[in-house]
């Protein structure tokens, strides 16, 4: 496939995407969960990388709330998305869920996007043979 053509194949797949992904920065947005405490959070993003069709190990590396999410085979390439979930302690009432935790770095934002590309990439995969999510 020509490069030109498989770029837009791919902005028309994250296109696709774009209403998962602001699903996925609302969901985090209103359940700020700190460092390793991430719970909902890891669980919500390993749910929706299974929906992708992707492979899911969790947890991953001794972290409860780490996973490792596949797609693939091994031959060729691979690509690796890494993404943040945290969130922030201190503020008060303006935390969605009045935990006094906040996405203030917009890692709420991260972990959407991160969905929206590595979504992109598995619906064009013909040219890459591994990508990992998360």
């Amino acid at each position: 496939m020509e490069l030109d053509a498989l770029k837009q194949q791919a902005f028309a797949a994250e296109d696709a995407a774009s209403a998962e992904a602001e699903a996925i920065s609302a969901f985090l947005y209103a359940h700020p969960e700190l460092g390793d405490q991430e719970i909902q959070s890891s669980r919500y993003l390993a749910d929706m990388a299974k929906s992708l069709g992707y492979q899911v190990q969790m947890p991953y590396a001794g972290v409860p709330t780490a996973f490792r999410a596949e797609f693939g085979d091994d031959d060729g390439p691979s690509v690796a998305f890494l993404a943040e979930y945290d969130a922030l302690p201190g503020y008060g009432d303006k935390s969605p869920d009045g935990s006094g935790n906040g996405h203030a770095c917009g890692h709420n934002w991260i972990a959407a996007s991160t969905y929206a590309a590595a979504a992109a990439l598995k619906s064009v995969k013909s040219g890459y043979h591994e990508c990992r999510l998360f």
